[in-house]
């Protein structure tokens, strides 16, 4: 509400401050209860065009006096209709292969999937008919927690400068994939302002990602979500008035990254297990099973570094505890500790990661305490990543008495490492690499090796490579390596290469021509062969068949005397609602798609086709994405005419090695004719140009002349039917029998007219003139 007074304008305080005006202050009345604040007032902030003719006020005002827009950019991709599945299932994963066409190899996995509780063993059985126990666990997950429990084996490890290892025991941790929609990326918030209504456009790499309206004043762009490493981020800013002014962000964001306030962690404690590959229960032996020798000279020394029996029997039954936590502290920082424990021995360290004008820095430093004998440990690396160019670096020290849980004082060790890295885009299709590392260690003294490449892509088809090595070993010569590769895109999935390699003053001469399995059904084949110094040593042939119930293998190597020819058979048999069903191995999730008694049906899983339902209607879908949102669509054009659907789309997220049932409702229908005859007394009338009605059926059908009619969508079963002509209702119970016709004829069919027909007529009528 604007109010003109000769030279003087008024306006409504409350519409200055709706249109984002704050921090004001002008002279300011009241009429008819609503406070107005003269224009003129506000000369020192402000100014004003008015225009009688297009009845507008036009203002312009100094940004600092307009209200900060704030626009989250922040944006889930959760679907809404997701569904999480906790679905009972069950699988046993079997591998079946021969040596020699002779001797068997088995190998398998079962799981069992009950409420988001996951039981799981594996064996193996040896061409020596010796069983193996593999890995045997309980897994509770917490979606909301992202936390995980496993009770019973599991490998734990506490990264750089610490070991781990196999245990048999309780392990706790964080496990982002349980719900992969909760934001994990890193954000960053961008400043600007504007004076007129304006649309931003933000580019990241390049690459657009989203278009916002801006109105005049300040403004944040907060929680844009960016890559980790470097990357830039445009903004293109065209206002209303044409004019068009860009910007430039470069980002880098560190690449162990935590978001603020969140923590990962990894807590273990168990009994070690060792020996996995060869034996089931073999808990609680220790890592060494040598001590007082020198491991490079088969020597026994008197060094007290080295192990004494007593310092293995240790080891023996003893309980270890693993845990390593760290915590965001900025986009830019993350901190963290490790330790590692057991009777007599105790290594614990810090580690943290920040940024660096360019690039991240990672620091880690440890001690450690075995049965007396201390030791350290250090490392520092550099790193940074562009579009185009990356860097890094790695220097770490280990005194010689240092120990972890994978590290004892007697073992070998690099004494002080150095790794130097980098590569170099030229263009799109030529890149430069190379490498350093170098470390001298315990027994083998000093080692070294340099290696620079080059590769380059040739319409999107050929790719070359090339490099150079030089390994220097303290004591030797040193050996120059060569290679020389060429890979040729064929085309239908197909790839062929060509490798020439010069290593230890010998020339190896490689081919291979090879075809992928595809990811639904077919064949898939390698051909290889090798030459050494003109000389064939080598051929093999790989052929594989995936079936949609198993991954069939049939191989031939020449350079194999006793067992050159070998079969291998691989798949899954999968219980889950009650009905057993062969699969290919499960390695994530599944799922059993109902459309009870409609076979045919196209099933599609992310717009991928799957197949078609079984005579039951049923179709097994392997290999989902676990604890993600798999899109499960039917074909609606595959369904009878007679069947309607209540939706041909759903999405399910189920856990992980475990399945979801999808129950698509589906109804069958029918359509109906015959003749209509009303029997009033002894008379027998034909209602002509009336109607006739079903209960629950929205769909109302016109009586020919003969009485005729026609309906459609009506299910198997007794319906209530009413007639309504010129003479009256009439109403009768319509039986509609099972059938496969698509329009079944029911005859002519007789409504007996009875007294109280005519009392509903009568209000019928009645209603009809009130309205």
């Amino acid at each position: 509400m604007v109010i003109v007074k000769g030279e003087q304008i008024l306006i409504k305080t409350k519409d200055l401050k709706a249109a984002g005006l704050e921090k004001f202050s002008g002279e300011q009345t009241v009429i008819n209860g609503e406070n107005y604040t003269l224009l003129n007032s506000l000369s020192s902030i402000l100014s004003y065009q008015l225009n009688l003719e297009k009845f507008s006020l036009d203002l312009t005002v100094q940004t600092e006096h307009l209200k900060l827009n704030i626009i989250d950019l922040y944006q889930s991709n959760r679907p809404d209709n997701i569904v999480y599945t906790e679905d009972s299932s069950f699988f046993l994963n079997y591998s079946v292969g021969t040596i020699a066409l002779s001797q068997l190899v088995v190998a398998g996995e079962m799981a069992w999937n009950w409420d988001n509780v996951l039981l799981y063993s594996n064996i193996n059985i040896g061409s020596d008919r010796n069983t193996v126990r593999g890995l045997s666990n309980i897994t509770l997950d917490n979606r909301e927690d992202q936390t995980r429990w496993i009770i019973g084996d599991n490998l734990v490890n506490t990264g750089d400068l610490g070991g781990g290892g196999y245990i048999g025991g309780v392990t706790y941790t964080t496990e982002r994939s349980l719900d992969p929609y909760q934001p994990y990326s890193p954000f960053v918030d961008i400043p600007g302002e504007v004076a007129l209504p304006s649309t931003a456009t933000l580019y990241i790499n390049e690459r657009q990602v989203r278009q916002i309206d801006l109105s005049p004043g300040p403004f944040i762009l907060k929680n844009l979500s960016v890559p980790t490493g470097a990357s830039r981020i445009g903004l293109k800013i065209k206002d209303s008035a044409g004019q068009e002014k860009i910007f430039d962000y470069p980002s880098y964001t560190i690449s162990q990254f935590i978001p603020p306030g969140k923590t990962e962690f990894v807590y273990g404690l168990g009994i070690r297990r060792n020996n996995l590959n060869n034996d089931s229960w073999s808990y609680g032996t220790p890592v060494a099973t040598a001590y007082g020798s020198n491991p490079a000279s088969n020597t026994t020394l008197g060094n007290s570094i080295f192990l004494s029996p007593r310092d293995l029997r240790i080891q023996q039954s003893s309980l270890l505890f693993i845990g390593k936590q760290r915590y965001g502290i900025s986009n830019n920082l993350s901190a963290g500790f490790r330790v590692e424990a057991a009777p007599n021995f105790l290594n614990g360290g810090v580690q943290m990661t920040t940024r660096l004008p360019l690039g991240e820095i990672n620091l880690s430093a440890a001690v450690s305490q075995f049965q007396g004998r201390f030791g350290s440990a250090a490392a520092l690396s550099y790193s940074t990543s562009g579009s185009n160019i990356s860097l890094s670096a790695l220097i770490r020290i280990l005194s010689p008495q240092y120990a972890n849980a994978s590290l004892l004082p007697t073992d070998d060790r690099n004494l002080l490492e150095f790794n130097l890295a980098g590569s170099l885009s030229l263009s799109r299709a030529i890149s430069l690499y190379a490498f350093h590392s170098s470390a001298p260690s315990r027994y083998q003294k000093f080692t070294q090796r340099d290696t620079i490449g080059l590769n380059i892509n040739l319409a999107s088809q050929l790719t070359i490579s090339l490099s150079g090595s030089r390994y220097l070993n303290q004591g030797q010569e040193p050996d120059n390596q060569l290679f020389v590769g060429l890979s040729y895109a064929l085309g239908n999935n197909r790839n062929a290469s060509l490798t020439l390699q010069r290593q230890s003053e010998r020339n190896t001469l490689a081919t291979q021509i090879r075809q992928n399995v595809p990811t639904d059904t077919g064949f898939g084949f390698s051909v290889q062969g090798q030459s050494q110094d003109s000389q064939t040593v080598n051929s093999n042939f790989n052929l594989q068949y995936q079936a949609p119930f198993g991954l069939y293998g049939l191989t031939f190597n020449s350079i194999s005397q006793d067992s050159p020819l070998n079969f291998n058979v691989a798949g899954s048999l999968v219980l889950i609602d009650g009905h057993f069903y062969f699969s290919r191995s499960i390695q994530n999730s599944f799922a059993l798609v109902q459309i009870p008694n409609v076979p045919g049906v196209v099933t599609y899983v992310n717009g991928q086709d799957y197949g078609t339902t079984n005579q039951q209607g049923y179709i097994f879908l392997p290999n989902l994405q676990p604890n993600y949102g798999n899109q499960i669509r039917i074909s609606a054009d595959d369904l009878p005419l007679a069947y309607n659907t209540i939706g041909t789309s759903q999405v399910i997220a189920p856990p992980y090695r475990g399945g979801g049932i999808i129950r698509f409702v589906v109804e069958k229908t029918q359509a109906v004719t015959g003749l209509l005859r009303v029997k009033k007394g002894k008379e027998t009338l034909i209602p002509a140009y009336g109607e006739i009605s079903v209960e629950g059926n929205v769909q109302v059908s016109p009586i020919g002349e003969k009485g005729e009619f026609y309906l459609d969508n009506l299910k198997p079963g007794t319906h209530q039917a009413k007639i309504d002509f010129k003479e009256g209702i009439c109403q009768f119970s319509l039986n509609v029998a099972e059938s496969k016709a698509i329009v079944t004829n029911l005859g002519t069919l007789t409504c007996t007219w009875h007294w109280f027909s005519l009392i509903i007529r009568m209000k019928s009528l009645q209603d009809k003139d009130l309205t």
